[in-house]
């Protein structure tokens, strides 16, 4: 046997699509076709009864015409009032060979039965006409007045009732299968928009995310910005060489923060790009540099780390490494340019602690006025993440002193590394 080619893919593709497309515009148009089909059959019926009307049984008149279009006619509103046109049909059936008038269109009384089987809402009351109805019209078309004397009414009964009960079964095969589409269809609506719901969810997480982010790279580059170009100003006529020494890390400074912005303005402008926004986050490693930043924009920092490093989950070196270049730059807003400030991270066995904290011993830089209080609800809302605690407030005799604590979970922890080199070890 040959196997499948693309061409034959291609070709059960499109013939599934035309397939899909003709269901739906016979769905679309059940109405119309119907009203054709069975208007047609209606125009037959009375078309053979009239051409041979008095070869067979009672002659035709007027009401035998009424009763031919009542067996077929109605039968183009089976979709919208099956148990109605069921009845309809079926009585006009019945009339019909009880008054023994030629040959009409007997198969009417099936399609009738099928479609109060297939398309009645109520499913019990649907059974109960669709029943009693099968059974009227097979007992009537045994009834002696209804049959020939060669004819034997129980072979009659036997078959139409035989007929009757098939197409009923069939209706409900239908109505079952049109059920299960239904509710195959009504999940696969809910899915989607369960995902729609989950995906909004996700972008708004997202967008929270990147205003943290954005917040915290704004906040300190132009902190120490600000506050590095204040002192450029107060030294530039008497100390020049000075000047030049801000002025440079003033342009480090800028550099740094907006290649951190490009970095993430990139991913959110090309999410097509394999190599965009590749750059690490920040993490433990960094954390010296964010404490020589400080140093250098005129706020002396010192950095101790205890305990046993340990090699953290990216989410929570990146948690940590925020909360204290936050807790840095609100320090340089409100402790002054002659207060000292530290920063402690400590690791335990099932912990680790940032504790940053400022004596205030200097007046408050112009810059305290700024800012929305994002900062500490951003920090807050990273701790919370990790299940961790966070504290933020003033120190006894002067400062500040932010401290959070990240739990850590034994069984999924990694394997023991070394990380940023301490610039003061306190014996653990």
């Amino acid at each position: 046997m040959s196997e499948p080619t693309a061409i034959d893919g291609y070709a059960s593709r499109s013939f599934s699509r035309r397939w899909g497309a003709s269901r739906a515009w016979a769905t679309a148009h059940s109405f119309g076709i119907n009203a054709f089909i069975f208007s047609a059959m209606c125009l037959l019926s009375v078309g053979d009864v009239y051409a041979n009307g008095g070869t067979d049984g009672r002659h035709a008149n007027a009401f035998a015409y009424v009763l031919l279009i009542g067996q077929t006619l109605p039968l183009a509103l089976r979709l919208r009032y099956p148990l109605a046109v069921m009845y309809v049909v079926s009585i006009s059936i019945g009339l019909y060979w009880i008054l023994d008038y030629p040959l009409g269109f007997d198969g009417a009384a099936v399609i009738a039965i099928y479609s109060g089987a297939a398309h009645g809402r109520n499913r019990r009351r649907a059974w109960r006409h669709v029943g009693a109805v099968a059974v009227v019209v097979t007992i009537s078309a045994a009834l002696p007045w209804s049959t020939s004397q060669e004819d034997n009414p129980a072979l009659i009964a036997l078959g139409f009732s035989a007929i009757h009960l098939a197409a009923a079964l069939l209706g409900e095969v239908v109505f079952q299968r049109r059920q299960r589409i239904a509710d195959l269809e009504q999940r696969a609506h809910e899915a989607e928009e369960n995902l729609e719901l989950r995906a909004r969810m996700a972008v708004t997480d997202e967008r929270q995310r990147i205003a943290r982010e954005m917040h915290d790279v704004v906040a300190h580059g132009m902190s120490v910005i600000s506050v590095q170009a204040a002192a450029a100003q107060q030294v530039a006529r008497t100390n020049p060489d000075k000047t030049i020494e801000v002025l440079a890390n003033i342009e480090n400074v800028g550099r740094d923060s907006l290649t951190e912005l490009r970095r993430m303005l990139g991913v959110l402008r090309d999410t097509h790009r394999s190599d965009a926004g590749l750059s690490p986050q920040p993490g433990l490693g960094d954390l010296a540099e964010a404490v020589a930043q400080s140093v250098a924009s005129g706020l002396p920092t010192e950095l101790v780390v205890s305990g046993t490093s340990l090699t953290l989950p990216a989410g929570i070196e990146l948690a940590i490494y925020r909360i204290a270049q936050e807790s840095l730059t609100n320090a340089r807003k409100h402790a002054g340019q002659s207060a000292t400030a530290s920063v402690r991270l400590s690791y335990s066995d099932d912990s680790v602690s940032i504790v940053v904290s400022d004596d205030g011993a200097g007046a408050m830089s112009a810059l305290a006025a700024t800012g929305a209080g994002n900062g500490l609800v951003g920090m807050r809302e990273r701790v919370e993440i990790y299940g961790g605690t966070l504290s933020a407030e003033p120190r006894a005799g002067g400062g500040f002193v932010v401290s959070a604590t990240l739990p850590l979970d034994p069984s999924g922890r990694p394997s023991v590394a070394s990380v940023t080199p301490p610039t003061h070890k306190e014996p653990a």
